[in-house]
């Protein structure tokens, strides 16, 4: 069959296929931002804590006559251009990378944070210059580029306390602040967020790294994004001790018992700007500061997952980082081996474990379960360890290839070897399956048809029973159907980690179980560089792609099923795994 056949055939049974289990509607997909930013009312005067201070802030009118000095950075969600303004200062234009952050008013809940935090506490935040939010209309493409696009938010220009995440290995104790003047920094932010007009604000998330942070141009550290950070409505009052916990145990990394991990000195009382609880100052209208473009003051709810699950068990799927997960919980050994784990009775579970506290996700999971039938009813909460079953069965294939599996796994190659000439079946059909697929654009395009090798790739991969028992092609037939279709079908307490976003699932799961930021650690070995296999350079095609969507189409229907069901999940996150099989694949 010829290559523009097979991709006609492919997309064809793609988009019948497909259309009936990943839809993502980008209305829907920002509903609850939507919601909760758009109809609560602006705040009271009141929540001006500087009524004395005039501020002249850059409008539309001005911004959209500034001109770009280059790109700063550019992430998933957002993009910091240097710009110049009339009087020759240069500042940071922080802009969405692509339209559904636009959607989501990722800016604009960023804006009011910078603005609030400068009005009251002066350069001891970062310096705001203004804001707009031009009217992007309903473009299909969107240009960070062009800045009468959508929103501009113009902030102090400094040095990023960390620009690579390439340079994190190798230079984290350097990154780390340890200097007294850096600890105050961070206690001053924890102070300032505590005394936040309306409300505290509580960090989570990657909030323990450093690429959150910079310098400004006196060498301060600043705190930079908001993406997790959250205004806690009444009953919270304080927010000061687990932001403290977060920015002085979490970035600075020093130890419970240190007594510099101590945010309790009142940032009032030692400012110059006699700063006194909002309840405690009067205002009027006449001296609240002129704001070019007011927005509703929204917040999202705090996220504490309730009930409190006690009897977890990790469900470890291949080629999804169950391995590294195992290594962080007391629990992550087979249920048919005596629990605790043997030789983690004494183990420190601190990060990267050191001494500190257990993680809350260790304490409160008691099962694992990898190649093996999990029980629906034994447990009360299941930890599906989760990946896009696209890369998820790419990197399988890569794994155990015969030019790769005596680098990525010697058991199995020690398999092979003893069992090679043998008439072993399993042996058979896995010489049979690279035979017909010697590399990943193979797999992808000649999995359709009638031929022996479409119909073998097709069962191996889709999860046959001929691989349940093999010891070389295993992790295709132990995948979402096989682990979490009887779960879902159940009803059974799902929460999920997914590999893509690891680092930040994992720390926001300890703070939603009510516990402390805990950053992973045991990462397993890259292989990558020594494969002799590898993905092609610039990665899959989109015409493979949307082959290999089409014949996993009932994995994909059960990964969307647990992301959709993860207890632990905000809605914003399962839009973002939906959005990412819906790129992957083309739709």
């Amino acid at each position: 069959m010829k290559a523009t056949s097979i991709f006609r055939f492919c997309l064809k049974n793609f988009l019948i296929i497909f259309s009936c289990i990943v839809v993502l509607e980008i209305s829907t997909s920002s509903r609850y931002l939507m919601t909760v930013r758009d109809n609560l009312q602006e705040k009271e005067a009141t929540d001006s804590l500087l009524s004395f201070r005039t501020f002249d802030y850059y409008d539309c009118s001005k911004i959209n006559t500034l001109h770009i000095v280059k790109e700063l950075g550019r992430g998933k969600q957002k993009t910091v251009f240097e710009v110049i303004l009339p009087t020759g200062e240069h500042v940071a234009a922080k802009r969405c990378s692509h339209l559904m952050c636009e959607t989501n008013k990722l800016i604009i809940y960023e804006e009011h944070f910078y603005r609030k935090l400068y009005e009251a506490f002066d350069t001891k935040a970062l310096v705001y210059y203004g804001f707009c939010s031009f009217n992007s209309g309903n473009p299909k493409v969107f240009d960070p580029n062009i800045l009468t696009m959508g929103s501009t938010l113009l902030i102090e220009l400094g040095t990023p306390a960390l620009a690579l995440w390439d340079d994190w290995n190798s230079k984290e104790e350097e990154l780390r602040p340890k200097s007294k003047d850096d600890l105050e920094d961070l206690r001053d932010i924890a102070r300032q967020y505590d005394a936040f007009p309306g409300g505290p604000l509580l960090m989570s998330g990657d909030n323990i790294y450093p690429h959150q942070y910079m310098r400004n141009k006196a060498g301060r550290l600043r705190h930079i994004d908001f993406d997790m950070v959250e205004q806690m409505p009444p009953p919270v009052s304080s927010t000061l001790e687990k932001n403290c916990a977060v920015m002085l145990g979490g970035f600075a990394k020093l130890k419970r018992h240190d007594s510099r991990l101590n945010c309790s000195s009142g940032y009032r009382e030692e400012s110059n700007l006699n700063i006194t609880k909002i309840s405690e100052r009067v205002f009027t209208s006449s001296t609240v500061p002129p704001h070019p473009h007011p927005i509703n003051n929204y917040t999202r709810p705090p996220f504490i997952i309730s009930p409190l699950p006690t009897n977890m068990a990790l469900v470890h799927l291949g080629k999804t980082a169950g391995s590294t997960l195992s290594l962080n919980l007391r629990h992550g050994c087979h249920m048919f081996v005596k629990h605790p784990c043997r030789g983690n009775e004494n183990r420190n579970y601190g990060t990267n474990g050191g001494p500190g506290k257990e993680s809350s996700v260790s304490q409160l999971t008691k099962g694992y379960y990898h190649f093996n039938l999990v029980p629906v009813n034994k447990h009360d909460g299941y930890i599906i360890s989760s990946r896009n079953p696209i890369d998820r069965v790419v990197s399988a294939f890569l794994y155990v290839h015969p030019s790769n599996v005596a680098i990525t796994t010697k058991h199995r190659a020690h398999f092979l070897k003893r069992n090679r000439g043998k008439e072993n079946l399993f042996v058979e059909e896995y010489d049979m399956f690279f035979e017909c697929f010697p590399d990943v654009s193979a797999l992808a395009m000649n999995l359709v048809g009638d031929s022996n090798c479409a119909k073998l790739g097709r069962n191996i991969i889709g999860g046959g029973n001929s691989t349940m028992k093999s010891e070389m092609l295993n992790h295709f037939s132990f995948g979402y159907k096989f682990y979490a279709s009887d779960l879902l079908v159940a009803g059974s307490r799902i929460f999920a980690l997914r590999q893509e976003h690891l680092v930040t699932d994992w720390i926001n799961f300890n703070l939603r179980l009510g516990g402390e930021p805990h950053e992973i650690s045991g990462t397993n070995k890259d292989f990558k560089d020594k494969l002799e296999v590898k993905i092609p350079p610039g990665g899959l095609s989109k015409e493979e792609r949307k082959c290999l969507c089409v014949a996993l189409a009932d994995e994909l229907k059960v990964y969307l099923g647990v992301i959709d069901a993860a207890d632990n999940l905000t809605k914003e996150e399962k839009k973002e795994s939906r959005r990412e099989i819906n790129d992957g694949c083309f739709i």
